[in-house]
């Protein structure tokens, strides 16, 4: 499945990682800055340097975003709330079963280029 959502392509990780719509963007999408969502609810967003058959992505300039959170202290009776917070990780590899989301930044002119390849 794929959709178009304020200018960006959205497609799921769930689709089969060799599928046709993997093959079609690959191209049209490296170098194009990606925002992936992560079964844990992190976030990892960075400039697509490859998509792999299996589905698998490598992004550089990675910046790693942690929702806030609540933990318990010792003995359950308190719990206390984690900020957000990010951290640069540079260059990563995200497997393709860790996402549930990808997005993609697709400028108005690439959005022509990218449905002429799709």
């Amino acid at each position: 499945r794929r959709a178009w959502q304020g200018g960006r392509l959205v497609f799921m990780s769930k689709e089969e990682g060799g599928g046709t719509l993997v093959e079609k963007a690959r191209a049209s999408l490296v170098n194009k800055r990606v925002f992936v969502h992560l079964d844990d609810g992190r976030t990892v967003q960075g400039f697509l340097t490859c998509l792999d058959k299996q589905g698998n992505i490598i992004l550089s300039n990675a910046v790693e975003g942690e929702p806030k959170r609540l933990i318990e202290l010792e003995g359950g009776r308190e719990k206390v709330e984690v900020k957000a917070r990010t951290r640069q990780v540079g260059t990563v590899l995200i497997p393709r079963e860790l996402r549930v989301s990808c997005h993609a930044e697709v400028l108005a002119e690439d959005l022509l280029d990218l449905k002429l390849h799709l």
